[in-house]
């Protein structure tokens, strides 16, 4: 099996005694651009609303600080994944020793539980004994349970404006083809930021407007993604701009945030997958999927901040 490092979350307000399958609630606050406004932030919630469906929910504004706050209850925020995986190496009794290793896959990011304690944990670093735990040894071999909310935090966090860009084959401080217009957008794999192109002709630019059908598939890895459909009107310009790509990278961005980046190495029919890299926990792409389905966010967010509260 694979071994995967990861660093444990810090959390930003944790104020707890119980394991959080039991009267724990989480607030999700989405921050937007100062000054947005009463009636924009009241068209955000009814977006919201459409995406959660009926999702027990309860939604509060702070119209001066241009925030909304989601209240779920753990059990409708976060669900424990089927791959839970164990420890490779002993996790030491000690609050500093803010990282693991695993033996099996495991989301980027979410709540672990091991033996009697909780941690959170991502990329970034992070905390140990959360809901009043107590710190503890963890020899090589526990058993990992792992809660993730990826679908709850997508279906907030994400305007969902989706586009096709090209990355040409060029170096940084080339210029491209006259008219052309260069733009960098964020790697979701590496955080760095990528020199990408904007097609000049309107008939090569994709969107939004231009999916007919999405749904959950998987990728050449097994992990899940989204396959999509333009519509029939669009499929012979698609087919036709990716003739054009040989040779350079075919970018699919939501939200100015690169989510697949692949060479072109032939003419694409006007369908395909969208694959996260790294891949898609599933209820990313549960959200995505739904998302994408729906106009976009009156206003895009600017983060998402996430407090655990009894």
């Amino acid at each position: 099996m694979k071994s995967a490092a990861l660093a444990l979350f810090l959390c930003a307000a944790c104020s707890v005694s119980a394991a959080p399958e039991g009267a724990q609630r989480v607030f999700y606050t989405a921050s937007f651009a100062p000054g947005s406004g009463q009636k924009a932030l009241e068209q955000v919630i009814e977006a919201y609303r459409t995406r959660l469906g009926d999702t027990e929910v309860r939604i509060r504004t702070d119209v001066a600080a241009s925030t909304i706050t989601a209240e779920f209850a753990f059990s409708v925020a976060f669900h424990e994944t089927k791959t839970g995986g164990t420890l490779a190496e002993p996790l030491a009794a000690d609050p500093k020793a803010t990282s693991f290793v695993t033996e099996g896959d495991v989301p980027v990011r979410g709540l672990a539980h091991v033996g009697e304690e909780w941690l959170r944990y991502d990329a970034q670093g992070g905390e140990r004994g959360l809901f009043g735990t107590q710190v503890g040894a963890h020899a090589a071999g526990a058993k990992l349970r792992i809660y993730e909310d990826d679908r709850v935090r997508t279906l907030l966090g994400t305007h969902g404006e989706l586009e096709f860009l090209v990355a040409p084959k060029t170096t940084p401080d080339a210029e491209g083809p006259a008219g052309s217009e260069r733009i960098r957008r964020r790697s979701r794999s590496t955080g760095e930021y990528v020199l990408l192109e904007r097609p000049t002709e309107a008939r090569f630019r994709f969107g939004n407007a231009d999916i007919a059908k999405v749904g959950i598939s998987s990728d050449e890895m097994g992990y899940p993604a989204i396959s999509f459909e333009l519509a029939g009107s669009r499929q012979g310009d698609f087919s036709d701009w990716t003739k054009t790509l040989f040779g350079k990278g075919l970018a699919i961005v939501l939200d100015e945030e690169i989510l697949t980046l692949a060479a072109v190495r032939s003419r694409l029919p006007g369908k395909g997958i969208i694959q996260g890299t790294p891949g898609f926990s599933p209820g990313e792409v549960e959200a995505l999927v739904k998302l994408l389905q729906l106009p976009r966010l009156p206003l895009p967010p600017l983060a998402i901040r996430v407090e655990y509260l009894r």
